[in-house]
């Protein structure tokens, strides 16, 4: 399957029992190419930018 360029957002709740099995999915899409963007609450903005993944508030 070809994954270039194919955008992808993740939406979850704050809470890490929803957050953290998603992480190496994002990281797995995005290095194979995929634009990887994350909706979720602030509490999470520092983990993201660590992970090299965009955020949305909510």
């Amino acid at each position: 399957m070809q994954f270039k360029d194919k955008k992808v957002l993740f939406a979850t709740t704050g809470l890490d029992g929803h957050f953290n099995p998603l992480t190496g999915l994002a990281k797995f899409l995005q290095a194979e190419g995929c634009v990887v963007r994350w909706y979720t609450s602030e509490r999470f903005s520092a983990k993201l930018t660590k992970l090299d993944i965009p955020f949305y508030p909510f």
